[in-house]
């Protein structure tokens, strides 16, 4: 066929897709070889043992394991798409199948907007949101192995370095002040972490250790000790506050599967003190990465990271501790997914893109040739973006893109809800009106209780059925 003859024909099919059926469009051919016939293009079978299951649009379903190196070697999943386009709810569809699916798996997560609120709450996790009366610390020093009195590694130190570097207001360019909260930074953990181990009680490095171990520090050249005052000066500022000079709250050493915490509460932080606890929260969350069991194997962990077009505009400096949690993803038994509007929000993060070569293209708005240039993309498969649909209350349509050159993996998939689960992960103010609604009329049932009733009654949401509320009559019923 001609190429504007299969576009015509097969609109929705995917390249590779085969069917046994005649369709009377055949044609006859004699040949001494079957060379030209043999396909050289398949589809993807998927994964053997899924955690996710998306479906192609002609109904064949493809298992989906992020864990999977042999199919998925890079830790880093993106998910692009335009607003309304099933970004945040992929990425909470892959939480839940990941604790479901996977022995001792975890998830962490930083949100924006209370998204994944409903969806923790059911599951029984940690929403964590930092309020400045409720002193819940965490102590940028510690890290796990700390316990055991062992060192830490060149990443931990960075984190350490990164979060001084901010509260002292160190420029990037400025070396000399790095390299001296580096030296000091180093000499800090060597007098303290010996001091833990097996059978002992931990005894955490803090904010007062570095300035008390900074003012003492034998620096030979008078500019660098001139350096070191400016330095004292700034941090003195934050010596004995609750937040930022004290070990991690007892709450965080007790284990949950499922921990998000919410940087929209920040806002009622002082701004350097914001700054500080969204780029420990982040550090907090690249730290669990490779959680070790008992049998000295590590167990799966998902970072998720949702509305990275904000992150980027109010906390830039977390994409930092991003690349530090990329590099060891491949080695830790993790992965990172990152969900945002458009590639441009995190091309200019060249440890990110550069990995990053499992990608979810949702709808697009705009232009998006950035994003297909990353992906290497035919030009079929740049066409195929064009033509992504999405059907509120249904389902919501992606380009995969699975790795690169020759071996590339190039799907459109479809994320189809359940009722139950589009009422619980359905971002759509309305809808989240209606959840609130039910919960009001009947305060003695349960998140679960709630989506269940509105996905009795509205299977496919408000939206899809052209629908801004729903029907108080029924909730008297109900009651």
């Amino acid at each position: 066929e001609e190429p504007e003859a299969l576009r015509a024909l097969y609109s929705s099919a995917i390249v590779g897709e085969l069917n046994p059926k005649l369709t009377g469009r055949e044609l006859t051919e004699v040949s001494n070889s079957v060379v030209a016939l043999t396909p050289t293009e398949d589809s993807w079978p998927g994964a053997a043992r899924p955690h996710t299951l998306l479906s192609t649009v002609t109904g064949r379903l493809v298992g989906i394991d992020l864990f999977d190196r042999n199919q998925i070697p890079s830790p880093l999943i993106q998910v692009i798409a335009a607003p309304r386009g099933g970004k945040s709810i992929l990425m909470a569809q892959f939480a839940c199948d990941i604790l479901a699916s996977l022995r001792d798996a975890s998830v962490n997560a930083i949100d924006i907007g209370e998204t994944l609120l409903p969806l923790v709450t059911v599951l029984g996790g940690r929403y964590i949101r930092p309020q400045p009366d409720e002193v819940r610390a965490i102590n940028i020093w510690s890290y796990p192995e700390l316990r055991e009195g062992e060192m830490p590694d060149d990443v931990q130190k960075a984190l350490v370095v990164g979060d001084l570097k901010m509260l002292a207001r160190v420029r990037d360019d400025d070396k000399t002040s790095e390299d001296v909260i580096s030296a000091v930074v180093s000499q800090v953990y060597e007098n303290i972490v010996s001091q833990n181990g097996p059978g002992r009680p931990l005894f955490e490095p803090v904010l007062s250790h570095f300035v008390a171990q900074l003012k003492t520090y034998p620096f030979d050249s008078e500019m660098v000790r001139e350096r070191r005052e400016t330095l004292v000066l700034a941090l003195n500022n934050y010596i004995g506050h609750p937040w930022l000079d004290a070990p991690t709250h007892p709450d965080y050493e007790a284990k949950s599967p499922f921990d998000v915490f919410e940087l929209g509460s920040l806002k009622d932080f002082p701004h350097d003190i914001k700054l500080s606890l969204a780029y420990r929260i982040a550090a907090y969350v690249a730290r669990c990465i490779g959680r070790r069991r008992t049998d000295g194997t590590r167990a799966p962990t998902a970072n998720l990271f949702d509305e990275m077009w904000e992150i980027k505009e109010e906390y830039p400096f977390i994409f930092k501790v991003l690349q530090h949690a990329g590099r060891k993803g491949p080695k830790e038994n993790s992965i990172t997914v990152l969900a945002t509007h458009a590639f441009e929000d995190i091309e200019d993060v060249a440890s990110l893109s550069k990995t990053g070569n499992v990608i979810f293209i949702g709808k697009q708005l705009g232009d998006y040739s950035k994003v297909v240039a990353h992906a290497k993309l035919s030009a079929n498969g740049a066409t195929a973006i064009a033509h992504i649909k999405t059907a509120p209350g249904r389902f919501s349509q992606f380009v995969m893109v699975i790795g690169s050159g020759p071996d590339q993996v190039v799907e459109v998939v479809q994320h189809e809800l359940s009722p139950l689960m589009l009422w619980t992960l359905t971002t759509n103010a309305d809808e989240r009106n209606a959840r609130s609604l039910v919960g009001v009329y009947r305060p003695d049932w349960t998140e679960m209780q709630i989506h269940a009733w509105l996905a009795e009654n509205y299977p496919r949401g408000l939206t899809a059925i052209g629908l801004r509320e729903i029907d108080d009559t029924l909730l008297e019923v109900a009651a």
